[in-house]
């Protein structure tokens, strides 16, 4: 498997999916035919016109939008003119002609299944959790056959018997959802007036309301409710449904920082306490996240720890030996997991203006008998840049460190510090 490819490579388990997911593959493609193409450095017009596509075709076949999937033909002629490698070639037509696989949703006709919504039910069919916010209904995974006949005659009460009950079918099938053996993670949230409002009869919301109680002892269902009397509850104002797809490619590690004081002045518990903050808490989530990245093929971890990494840093004695310690564990996995094509890197970040530092500052200035911004100022002055730094502008060097835009990197200790740090190495 080439290493060049870990875009590619961490598609690979979608091709051994049970159940049909042609939605989700569609868009997976169409994702990763534009990624080929800015690779190749194509404009989108410019590879339609090169291959005699309409800019709205490709634009389309890149969205994941239509019914159905792009044909072969059209694929291979946008992977031959990016001059792609047989390896990518090779697991993008797998994926294409698993996303010509039916979903069984498919079968019903456009009428009850407009585009929109036949892609929503396609990406929940392939979703490994599934959030959802409602303020009118019982969410439709949940609801009972009776329940959603009430919701169809409400919001369509014109609708022919024969649609009414196709509606009702519909729905009815979706909830064999959760009960598959590969069954999503469901966390539903509802207003408190989706309980008390009586659709169909008091028989009908009776029914609904045991089958919640029944739903919400799966060990993959979460069913909770925003009462009526919560006056700062923040919550959208329509309903909401928010997917997340399989597997995990990124690992972003930080913590808050121990007391400050000299290493000396703590106790065992202390330094106990700071190691399963700052070193074990780490450990831990790496432990739990690299099975899933090498089962896909690779990822990138990415280690915030602190100048003091660098050089010692005054009162802050627990922080400065154990953030060490997660330096050198960055090092150390690197190593280890480079040939899972798994990255491993550090952060570094200098004064940035976050409430941490804003306590540290606090602390300092208690200290030395002086303002919270006299201590800031004084701070300020053994930076070469002049300032604090923004929370953005760690977080964008952040997300090149995790992109495939660093991919050969790993092992690196990069700093965000406005040239606070002063050491060669």
């Amino acid at each position: 498997m080439p290493s060049e490819s870990p875009r590619i490579s961490r598609l690979e388990p979608y091709l051994h999916r049970t159940e049909p997911a042609p939605t989700l593959l569609k868009m997976l493609v169409g994702v990763q035919l534009a990624g080929i193409r800015e690779d190749a450095g194509l404009a989108q017009e410019q590879a339609a016109r090169a291959v005699g596509f309409s800019p709205a075709k490709l634009s389309r076949i890149e969205a994941g939008k239509g019914r159905r999937p792009p044909t072969e033909n059209d694929v291979r002629a946008l992977l031959d003119l990016y001059k792609t490698e047989d390896y990518e070639t090779s697991v993008l037509l797998q994926l294409l002609r698993r996303a010509g696989e039916p979903g069984w949703w498919q079968r019903f006709d456009k009428r009850l299944m407009p585009e929109w919504f036949d892609r929503l039910v396609g990406l929940q069919e392939a979703a490994e959790a599934i959030r959802t916010f409602e303020i009118q209904y019982v969410p439709g995974l949940l609801q009972t056959p009776a329940y959603t006949r009430a919701v169809v005659e409400r919001g369509l009460p014109t609708a022919p018997a024969r649609e009414v009950q196709r509606r009702v079918e519909l729905r009815t099938r979706r909830r064999e959802l959760l009960q598959r053996a590969d069954a999503p993670q469901l966390w539903a949230v509802m207003d408190e007036s989706v309980l008390l409002r009586v659709l169909g009869s008091r028989e009908v919301m009776r029914e609904q309301l045991e089958h919640l109680v029944t739903m919400a002892q799966l060990p993959h269902v979460t069913v909770q409710i925003v009462p009526l009397d919560v006056t700062n509850a923040s919550a959208p104002a329509i309903p909401v449904t928010y997917l997340r797809f399989g597997g995990l490619d990124l690992l972003f590690t930080n913590s808050g920082g121990p007391p400050a004081g000299a290493a000396i002045s703590f106790d065992d518990a202390a330094w106990q306490a700071a190691a399963e903050l700052l070193l074990f808490s780490t450990i831990r989530m790496v432990r739990s996240v690299v099975p899933l990245m090498q089962a896909r093929g690779g990822g990138a971890i990415l280690m915030s720890t602190s100048s003091s990494v660098k050089e010692p840093i005054q009162n802050l004695g627990l922080s400065t030996v154990l953030r060490a310690s997660v330096s050198a564990l960055a090092k150390t996995l690197a190593i280890e997991l480079a040939p899972s094509q798994i990255r491993v890197n550090q952060i570094i970040p200098g004064r940035v203006d976050t409430d941490r530092v804003r306590q540290l500052d606090q602390i300092n200035a208690t200290k030395q008998g002086i303002s919270s911004d006299q201590a800031k100022q004084k701070a300020i002055a053994a930076i070469p840049m002049g300032r604090y730094g923004d929370p953005e502008e760690y977080g964008r060097v952040g997300a090149f460190l995790l992109s495939d835009a660093a991919r050969y990197m790993t092992g690196a200790t990069v700093q965000v510090d406005g040239g606070l740090i002063k050491s060669v190495l």
